[in-house]
């Protein structure tokens, strides 16, 4: 909806007078938060279920996802769309919807879908593919966790989960990593000829994904990497945002300039999906040449 309660453009109902023009998507009992998944966009609901199953549904314009004629994989009606997963009531009872976790977390967790259930008491994970189906099988994190009922990514990277058992926000900290010092080395250089680790200069608005594992003496296991970055012949003013490669662009930005000044600042950047990092230009207009070299990796 607008914020003024009118039915918001491009909804699914708009042309159809037998329907509620507000409504994006239906057939849900009692969706129980909410998220975007950062590498694709994809809206993912948890839906607390009656008396069977608890699930989780990729939710699509005008999708009718089922209840009441289904309550997870039970059940059935013409037209509705199944859940990607769902569970059982002696697996738990309350699905709280969660979140993806980003590059600060070991290779394991990084990337999968972190959730949990209130009645219960449990944080457990799930890997999807690029698809958003499931691959492989739910996976125990944490037992005894104070029945979760809320999930978000921090502004460092971290997810924090409210429990309402306890009145407490906990936050689920990555394990201690050691600091590797490398011999100073250019990863990538837009100046450079196009490629991969080269030109075009970056526009304003636009982002690119940089391979690092596997460079300048950084090991695949690594999870992250300290960096020297520096901005050449920006056209306008603006900053750059760099983040691992498959998470959302931060609030927070790595580095700051002015029109025609060279900048340069270090930064710490957990490394995303195949050891990359996303480097985003936020410049009204115009483009900006840079450069970053690695000086050492976490693992």
């Amino acid at each position: 909806m607008e914020l003024d309660g009118s039915p918001a453009a491009g909804n699914p109902f708009l042309a159809d007078a037998t329907k509620e023009p507000r409504i994006w998507a239906y057939g849900f009992r009692n969706p129980w938060r909410w998220g975007f998944r950062p590498s694709n966009g994809s809206l993912y609901v948890a839906d607390v279920g009656e008396s069977s199953r608890e699930e989780i549904d990729v939710v699509t314009a005008g999708g009718n996802y089922g209840w009441p004629a289904a309550e997870g994989s039970l059940g059935s009606c013409t037209g509705c769309i199944p859940p990607v997963f769902d569970y059982d009531h002696t697996v738990g009872r309350a699905i709280i919807g969660g979140v993806f976790a980003g590059g600060i977390y070991p290779a394991f967790l990084r990337g999968k879908y972190v959730f949990g259930d209130e009645v219960s008491s449990w944080i457990r994970y799930l890997d999807f593919s690029a698809g958003d189906t499931v691959v492989g099988t739910l996976q125990n994190f944490a037992s005894a966790a104070e029945n979760p009922v809320h999930f978000a990514t921090g502004p460092d990277g971290a997810i924090y989960y409210a429990s309402i058992n306890a009145g407490k926000i906990y936050r689920i900290n990555p394990p201690p990593t050691t600091f590797f010092t490398v011999t100073p080395c250019r990863v990538a250089d837009t100046r450079g000829p196009a490629g991969t680790s080269g030109g075009p200069a970056l526009a304003a608005g636009a982002a690119r994904v940089f391979p690092v594992a596997g460079l300048c003496g950084i090991p695949s296991t690594a999870s992250a990497v300290a960096i020297n970055l520096t901005v050449v012949a920006p056209s306008t003013a603006g900053d750059l945002r760099v983040s691992p490669a498959g998470d959302a662009v931060p609030l927070a930005s790595a580095i700051n300039f002015r029109a025609g000044i060279v900048r340069a600042n270090s930064a710490v950047i957990s490394l995303g999906a195949g050891g990359q990092i996303s480097v985003q230009c936020d410049m009204p207009s115009g483009t900006t040449h840079f450069f970053f070299d690695v000086y050492g990796y976490f693992q």
